[in-house]
C-alpha cells in the first residue's frame, strides 16, 4: 500500500482557533499513524469522509467571515485552495471510475459463473484481461499522483497573512496530502498484483491462507486469495462445485469492499465539490 509523509501542522494558539482546527489536526495524526493495509480500506474511506465534513464546517465558519473583513492574503489563500480542490476532484473521480469498472467486471464474472456450467477457464481469462487493463490504469494514476505539484502559498506569503488564514492553508496542505495518499492506497488495493509463482499459489490453497514474502509470513489479501482460486480453476482438468463456490464467495467479499469504496468516494466527491463551490462564492465576493 502507499505510504504518506505529511509535515506536522503547528498552530500558535489553540485558544485562538475554533474547535474544528484541533479536530482536523487529530484526524490528520490518526490517518498518518494508521497502518496501511488492504484490510483498512473501509476505515480509510470513513476517515476521509469525516475529515471532509470537518473541512466543510471550518470553511463555512472561518473563510466566510473574511467576506466582511477581507485582507490581501485572503484572496491568494482561497485561490490556493481552489487550485488544490480541482486536483483532488479529478483524482477522486478517476479512482471512483476505476473502482466502478472493476466492480462491473467482477459482477459480470459472477453472473457468468452462475449461468454457464462449463468453460470456466475462458470466463476467468476474460476477467483477468479486464482486471489487468484496469491495473495498468491504476498504476498510471498512481504515478500521476506522485508527480502532482501543489501551488501553495510561500512561507513569506503565509507570514503576511493573518494567523487564521496562514494556519488554515497550512492545515489544509496536510489534508490534501493525506487525501492523495489514501487515493493511492485504494488504487494499490484494487490493482492486479504481479503474476504469482506456483509455490505461492499452492500455499494459498491451504487453510492458513498465508504468503511468504521476502522471508516474512503474512496473511494473504482478498485479491491474492481470489487469484489463487482462479489459478486452481484454470489449471484443473475438472472443476467441481466447491471450487466455484469458493471463488464466488471470494468475489462477493471483494465486491462488498468495492461497494464500500465506491459509495465512500461518491460521498467524498460531493463534499469536495461543495467545498469548491463555497470557495468560489467567497472569491466572487
Amino acid at each position: 500500500m502507499a505510504s504518506c509523509h505529511v509535515r506536522s501542522v503547528s498552530l500558535p494558539s489553540q485558544a485562538s482557533h475554533p474547535p474544528a482546527f484541533s479536530i482536523i489536526q487529530q484526524q490528520l495524526h490518526d490517518l498518518k499513524t494508521a497502518p496501511q493495509s488492504a484490510g483498512s480500506l473501509r476505515h480509510n474511506i470513513i476517515n476521509l469522509k469525516a475529515l471532509s465534513r470537518c473541512i466543510d464546517d471550518l470553511l463555512q465558519t472561518q473563510l466566510s467571515e473574511q467576506r466582511s473583513s477581507p485582507e490581501p492574503a485572503t484572496r491568494l489563500a482561497v485561490e490556493t485552495l481552489l487550485d488544490a480542490s480541482i486536483k483532488l476532484l479529478d483524482m477522486c473521480s478517476s479512482v471512483r471510475d476505476i473502482i466502478s469498472r472493476m466492480k462491473q467486471s467482477m459482477r459480470d464474472l459472477e453472473s457468468s459463473l452462475r449461468r454457464i456450467r462449463s468453460d470456466y477457464s475462458s470466463q476467468v481469462d476474460g476477467y483477468l484481461v479486464c482486471r489487468k487493463g484496469l491495473g495498468r490504469l491504476a498504476c498510471k494514476n498512481i504515478k500521476i499522483m506522485e508527480k502532482s505539484r501543489w501551488n501553495y502559498m510561500s512561507s513569506e506569503e503565509e507570514e503576511k497573512s493573518s494567523n487564521m488564514v496562514g494556519d488554515l492553508v497550512s492545515l489544509l496542505r496536510g489534508v490534501e496530502e493525506i487525501c492523495v495518499a489514501e487515493f493511492r492506497a485504494i488504487l494499490c488495493f484494487v490493482s492486479a498484483p504481479r503474476k504469482p509463482h506456483y509455490s505461492v499459489v499452492s500455499k494459498l490453497m491451504h487453510s492458513k491462507r498465508e504468503v511468504v514474502e521476502k522471508g516474512e509470513t503474512r496473511t494473504a489479501t482478498v485479491v491474492e486469495k481470489i487469484d489463487a482460486e482462479m489459478f486452481a480453476i484454470k489449471s484443473s482438468k475438472f472443476v467441481n462445485a466447491e471450487q466455484i463456490g469458493r471463488l464466488l464467495r471470494g468475489l462477493e467479499g471483494f465486491g462488498s469492499s468495492l461497494d464500500e469504496a465506491e459509495n465512500g468516494l461518491e460521498g467524498l466527491f460531493r463534499r469536495l465539490l461543495r467545498s469548491r463551490v463555497l470557495l468560489l462564492n467567497i472569491l466572487s465576493n
